[in-house]
């Protein structure tokens, strides 16, 4: 286990401690992880080694859209991703210190993410501290960011949303099947919360295919609820879907490294799926793409720690 000082930049200019330690036997991940003291909150960041990966669907790959190309990539750098999207409690933190207030609250909703709820049957989610963070979009997103790296970046360190690169190659997770447990949707059961039959009870008019099981949740659920993938991060596909950096574009045709994305366009990419997405959206391949003001009640993010370009 070792153990690291490191300064805090901010204001007060004090020190904080962040724990690097492996897990591997301890939480059965077989990666490295370490964790992050935030302001009281322990967020567990799971080491993603260099390599390389297929990005993007094979061309018989079932329920796969015509922006999936698929092409090598190759991951130089390692990073650490957190291991669960950020929850209600981290951004409260973030609100709480700055008296940030987000897009959906400025534009006055019904339902932010202090009382993330559904237009469609007008009621509450009831989140609690512990469930992911909703009604935010990127640019809310990129907000949050900024804080944590005004005030607790560790030193040579930085935080950000990850690629859409990183986060499929983190998703996959040294596999390459349709979704990370394997090509069929019904051995997700236990592994993601996505629009399943409970769903599809409560939206009848829903006409597109849902996991046939019972995820056990109606709406959105604590983060972590669901078992890890085999780099041990949880709810990569499902619950919420999930912000990434990039401009979403077309796939380049030949073998990249270290993809960013596209230099321009119109929409920001986002990933995982949520709790109210079908079979077709929890595909590791799939991307969708939203614009940065957007937000809803299957939205969050998580965060990624890279060392910092110098």
């Amino acid at each position: 286990m070792g153990i690291m000082k490191l300064t805090r930049k901010t204001s007060g200019a004090f020190l904080v401690q962040l724990t690097a330690f492996f897990l591997a036997s301890a939480l059965g991940y077989g990666a490295d992880v370490k964790t992050l003291d935030v302001s009281g909150i322990e967020t567990v960041f799971v080491r993603v080694a260099p390599g390389e990966f297929m990005m993007g669907s094979e061309l018989s790959e079932r329920e796969r859209d015509a922006d999936e190309r698929r092409h090598k990539v190759r991951i130089t750098r390692e990073y650490w991703l957190a291991e669960v999207p950020v929850t209600v409690a981290a951004y409260r933190k973030f609100v709480d210190a700055t008296g940030y207030e987000t897009e959906e609250e400025r534009a006055s909703g019904k339902y932010t993410w202090r009382n993330a709820g559904s237009d469609g049957l007008d009621v509450s989610f009831n989140q609690t501290e512990t469930h992911p963070v909703v009604l935010v979009s990127w640019r809310d997103a990129q907000a949050y960011v900024k804080w944590l790296n005004e005030n607790y970046a560790p030193q040579g360190m930085t935080f950000k949303l990850p690629t859409e690169a990183q986060w499929e190659y983190a998703c996959r997770a040294g596999g390459d099947t349709t979704y990370w447990w394997g090509d069929d949707p019904e051995d997700g059961k236990g592994k993601l919360n996505a629009a399943d039959s409970s769903a599809k009870e409560k939206y009848p008019r829903w006409e597109w295919t849902t996991f046939a099981f019972d995820d056990g949740v109606a709406f959105t659920a604590p983060v972590g609820s669901f078992t890890a993938n085999a780099w041990g991060l949880k709810d990569m596909s499902g619950n919420v879907w999930e912000w990434c950096e990039d401009i979403k574009g077309p796939y380049p045709t030949e073998e990249v490294d270290d993809p960013t994305g596209a230099s321009e366009g119109t929409y920001r990419v986002v990933r995982g799926g949520g709790w109210d997405s079908r079979t077709k959206y929890c595909r590791s391949a799939h991307r969708g793409g939203c614009l940065p003001d957007f937000r809803y009640n299957g939205l969050g993010f998580r965060v990624a720690l890279v060392e910092r370009d110098e």
